[in-house]
Order: C-alpha cells, then structure tokens, then sequence
C-alpha cells in the first residue's frame, strides 16, 4: 500500500531527512554564535583562537546551565552548535603549534606529603608552640585582672 500523500506534489516537501547538517562553517556559525559580524570573523588569525576557545567555553557554560535550571531562554539547538563550535576550535587549537615550543616547560607544582594527623610536612605542629595558653591570649589576662 503506498503512503496516503504518495500521490500529491507536496509529499516530497513532507519527508524529513534523517540526518541533519551537523559540520562546523567557521564563517557561517560564529557569527551568529558570537554575535559578530561575518567580516571580523574572518579577520581572525590564530593567535585569536586561544581567547575564541574561552569565550566559546564561557558561553557554552552558560548554556548548559539554563538547561539545567530549565530556564524558558535555553535553546537545545543553540547549545549543540556551541558544542560543535567549541569541539573545532579547541581541536584546531590543540593542533596548533605552541609559540614556545622550543622552551623547556615550568614543572608542576605538587601538594606537600600529609602526615598521619592530617596536617601538612611543612606546617608547624600545635605541640611545637612553647608559649603558655596565657601568652598566646594577652586579652584574655587582661580581663582576669
């Protein structure tokens, strides 16, 4: 049996496609995820790319956070286009090649070891003040007084 619009002009406008444009157009999209014009979207270079990737990285925050508060602004197709958008630049970005690629890199700076007591190796213990509860308080002598 065919389908009941089968025999009509409109059943072609009628069909959905099943898979949706889901590329990335840096020209066409950022413009209108960022509020730009499309003329100082393509006067960016790849030194705008790093602050480009944090603004996208923002906004998709924020986003996602009107979608969790189910807030009436959020938009579901808005938040996949910034998570398409974010997910290319940040590649585009990974794949750039770092200005100080030839400078050795800053070690990371790591947490001192924790003793039994929870406190930290370098910080003073309580038991290694020397000083009485009276010299550690002058206020509170003075009010005995």
């Amino acid at each position: 049996m065919s389908p009941p619009f089968a025999h009509t002009a409109s059943a072609a406008a009628l069909t959905v496609p099943l898979v949706a444009d889901l590329t990335y157009d840096r020209v066409k999209d950022l413009p209108r995820l960022l509020r730009m014009w499309p003329s100082d979207v393509l006067k960016l270079g790849e030194e705008d790319r790093g602050p480009l990737v944090e603004r996208l990285r923002l906004m998709l925050r924020d986003e996602r956070r009107r979608g969790v508060n189910r807030h009436w602004s959020y938009n579901l197709t808005r938040h996949a286009a910034l998570l398409r958008a974010y997910r290319a630049e940040s590649s585009a970005l990974s794949r750039q090649k770092p200005a100080n690629a030839g400078l050795a890199r800053t070690p990371r700076l790591r947490r001192t070891p924790r003793h039994d007591n929870g406190a930290h190796a370098g910080a003073p213990s309580v038991d290694t003040d020397n000083r009485a509860w009276g010299d550690r308080l002058p206020a509170a002598t003075a009010l005995a007084q």
